[in-house]
């Protein structure tokens, strides 16, 4: 899906900046932004991947470490929440590698506690599906119009404690209603059909992270258990995103050691 050119950027002490070439290069296909925009992101310094592995950051702090190695020529905080993600994914793999993460899930048929080890290669995002903007929906008590979740909006919902409230984020990306009245109006719906209309309002706009499809393993050799049976694992609810792309950092370790040696007898 990526598709990149490298260059140096001797502001950045010389890493490399890696410039996203194509408007496929990340989920939202760059619909949102200018016709001339232009996005590069470098990877993680040795400082920052200490910092970010010894603190407790919040979701907000989080997000800003991966603004601070992306470029635009744009605000960025205009990106939406989901390229942002992407982004934080990719600066990641670009100074890693491949990746571990570990999930934990109940499976569906057997309720055995399941812990997974997936890695950076098994997540994928939804590709944005739509021609143009403002998507617009034809409630029964009005037009409304949305734009899918900007780095700005995100920001606004955690100041108002709403980070986790799907009607709210709903709400924050109507573009031509105010916050207050558009919460208020899909808080106290009761018109199932236009209920039915905002959720798939809501699945329009979505371009993050796929769910995973995961066959039941309860054995601590991973093997599978009896049931066999296939969860579907939503990778991006409360958190989730954040925790998978931008944060734990575990450095590799593999070749590593063998590239230390002990004392300089001989070298003299």
């Amino acid at each position: 899906m990526v598709e990149f050119t490298s260059e140096m950027s001797p502001s950045k002490k010389e890493l490399p900046t890696i410039n996203l070439a194509t408007t496929k290069a990340l989920p939202s296909k760059f619909i949102l932004y200018p016709k001339d925009a232009s996005i590069k992101y470098r990877p993680y310094s040795f400082g920052e991947i200490k910092s970010i592995s010894q603190s407790k950051m919040t979701i907000t702090e989080q997000l800003e470490k991966v603004l601070s190695g992306v470029e635009c020529n744009f605000d960025k905080k205009r990106l939406t929440l989901s390229d942002l993600l992407y982004l934080g994914l990719l600066r990641k793999i670009s100074t890693l590698g491949t990746t571990k993460f570990i999930i934990n899930y109940v499976c569906g048929e057997c309720r055995s506690q399941i812990r997974r080890t997936i890695s950076s290669d098994d997540l994928e995002f939804k590709d944005l599906e739509i021609p143009d903007f403002p998507v617009i929906a034809d409630l029964s008590i009005g037009e409304y119009h949305f734009n899918p979740l900007t780095v700005e909006d995100f920001y606004r919902l955690h100041e108002l404690g709403k980070s986790q409230d799907t009607i709210a984020a709903l709400a924050m990306q109507c573009s031509n209603k105010s916050f207050e009245e558009a919460y208020k109006a899909f808080y106290n719906c009761t018109n199932m059909n236009d209920a039915q209309l905002l959720n798939e309002v809501d699945k329009v706009l979505d371009h993050g992270l796929k769910p995973i499809t995961v066959k039941c393993t309860n054995s601590a050799d991973g093997k599978t258990c009896g049931c066999s049976h296939e969860n579907v694992i939503a990778l991006d609810g409360d958190g989730g995103k954040s925790e998978l792309i931008l944060t734990p950092f575990r450095e590799s370790e593999g070749s590593s050691r063998n590239r230390i040696r002990f004392g300089n007898k001989g070298n003299s």
